[in-house]
């Protein structure tokens, strides 16, 4: 968060941002704006590109255009020093199923234009946004090693591509074409996701099927039972901005909580911090509900980028519903 950011960041690395152009894909979205609140703070020059305009802060200089596009791509990265890579299709859990040609295509053809674009206008540093679903079966407490297939079928082709990215990418920067950096989110949540319920991550789905009116009984997909990694959105968009700074070429780093929590432990949550009562929830246990439950080991993004998630669930959530509530309501 930007109220905390000079804690982490030491003066020469403050002065780099702040004499920096950093080119963010996907800037109009969830983690890209938590990106945004940790660099703007600083001065950095901006530049952000999408097929769609998007809500921004001021100051930020967009670009529209379809990074599947070599052109656009090749716009967009002139005059950047660094580039993060964020733009990604995809949405929920559910969302995501039986989508795994359109997924896997899009999203390989999206890095490896941008990749190209990026080595060939000679950016020195170069972020890319890949996904704990490169775990694929594994389960239990996962060091960045044991990423690679085979990958769960639920995520298919979400991991695939992903993976794919990640290995273009070292293959760029063993190469010395590039210095790379890969970092992967576990479950991310909080402001600025998606206000519809049908792309939302489970968190957020969660809370506006809360806000509509005259609901009674929440309906969730999956056994409340099984337990996951969510970290706070404001968490991993400071993640991403050491990695920027401080990772290694070629390496990846788990962007994680602490601790995994079940789903019925944050429904509950969800449900009591909204106040609400009279509330009956029923999950479909025979719905497609993932892996088991992945523990990101956050040893080296601890010890080579000072990472250290410091908001906890209960305060993400209060901060998360705070929002939803605050945007729905005026937007309505």
């Amino acid at each position: 968060m930007t109220e905390r950011a000079d804690v982490h960041l030491n003066p020469s690395e403050i002065e780099l941002l702040r004499h920096s152009t950093i080119g963010v894909t996907g800037a109009t979205g969830f983690l890209g704006r938590h990106v945004l609140d940790v660099l703007l703070p600083y001065g950095a020059k901006i530049c952000a590109v999408a097929r769609h305009p998007g809500l921004l802060p001021p100051g930020i200089s967009f670009q529209v255009g379809d990074l599947r596009n070599p052109a656009d791509c090749e716009a967009f990265v002139q005059g950047c020093d660094f580039v993060i890579h964020l733009a990604a299709l995809g949405g929920g859990f559910h969302a995501n199923l039986n989508r795994d040609f359109v997924l896997l295509t899009d999203n390989l053809i999206m890095s490896f234009q941008l990749l190209r674009a990026a080595v060939g206008a000679g950016v020195q540093r170069y972020v890319y946004v890949s996904s704990s679903a490169v775990y694929g079966r594994r389960t239990g407490k996962l060091q960045e090693d044991d990423a690679g297939p085979p990958f769960l079928t639920s995520e298919l082709g979400f991991a695939m591509a992903k993976w794919t990215a990640e290995e273009q990418l070292r293959m760029a920067s063993q190469g010395g074409q590039i210095h790379g950096i890969i970092v992967r989110p576990t479950n991310p949540y909080g402001p600025y996701d998606t206000l519809k319920v049908e792309n939302a991550h489970f968190i957020s789905s969660v809370i506006l099927r809360l806000l509509q009116q005259n609901i009674h009984q929440l309906e969730l997909r999956g056994n409340p039972a099984i337990h996951r990694n969510f970290v706070y959105g404001g968490d991993v968009g400071l993640g991403i901005v050491l990695a920027l700074l401080r990772g290694k070429s070629g390496q990846a780093y788990n962007l994680g909580a602490h601790e995994n929590h079940t789903l019925e432990e944050v429904v509950s949550s969800v449900i009591e911090l909204m106040g609400l009562s009279g509330f009956s929830v029923r999950y479909d246990t025979t719905a497609p509900a993932g892996h088991p439950g992945r523990l990101p080991d956050l040893g080296r993004v601890r010890q080579e980028l000072g990472y250290n998630p410091e908001v906890g669930l209960d305060e993400g959530l209060r901060r998360t519903v705070e929002w939803y509530r605050s945007t729905v309501t005026q937007i309505q």
